[in-house]
Parts: C-alpha cells; structure tokens; sequence
C-alpha cells in the first residue's frame, strides 16, 4: 500500500495515490475520491506500526515526525458492506472493482495532464526569459 519511506522524504512523489475501503455512510461499494487534510495531522500521532494494520494517518504522521511531507495525497475508496476482518470482497465492493480502476486511471491521466501543462508553462517562462 505504501511506498518507501525515504521516497516520500526526499520528495521524489508530487501525489501518493491509496487505495482503500473507506467507511462514509454510503451504500456499498459506493466509490470515492477523497483528498485528505495533511496539514492537520499532528507529527505526535505516530506510534509503532503493526503491518497488518497500517493506519494511514499513522504513517503520514510518522513521515511527519521524521520530517517528511507526502506532499498530495489522493484516496480513491470504496463503502464497504463489512468490516470486520476477513479475505475476500463482499459482492458490491467486487462490483464496484471496475469502477475504482476506471477512477485510478482517470486521476492519474488528469495529473500527468497537469504535469505537462506545468512543464509547457516552465518551459515558455524560461524561453522568454532566457
């Protein structure tokens, strides 16, 4: 679910993108796109982590701590029907499957877009200027 720790400190990601069960209160296998509020996350919040239960404001807050910033974060979640601990998808988080990838490959088409925006930008400053 995570990557390197020393990644996200040295800043080599400009968007960590989670994907996860996210419990709001929908019907099941409603999908989501949250971006969390990491600037409220309070450094003093980390804790030993167990890797059969990373809780994400755990790790971001232990980055934190270690002086690191995840920079944006994006969460692409789905309601679940359960959840207790178990194997396996229940049969509207399996249905909603499709539509969680579909909404990966959207996001990350929309920033590599805005990432070559930025650059075409960066490179006419730097033609005028230059």
């Amino acid at each position: 679910m995570f990557t390197s720790p020393t990644r996200c400190l040295d800043g080599r990601y400009d968007t960590t993108i989670l994907i996860d069960a996210a419990p709001r209160g929908e019907a099941p296998g409603t999908v989501y796109l949250i971006e969390p509020d990491l600037d409220n996350i309070d450094a003093q919040q980390s804790a030993s982590m167990d890797a059969h239960s990373m809780d994400p404001q755990v790790v971001f807050a232990t980055l934190k701590s270690l002086g690191g910033s995840p920079r944006r974060v994006l969460i692409v979640g789905c309601e679940p029907l359960v959840i207790d601990d178990g194997i396996g998808l229940s049969e509207p988080v399996g249905r909603a499957v499709e539509e969680a990838v579909r909404l990966v490959h959207s996001v990350v088409d929309d920033l590599a877009a805005e990432r070559m925006s930025q650059e075409v930008v960066a490179k006419r400053s730097s033609d005028i200027v230059g």
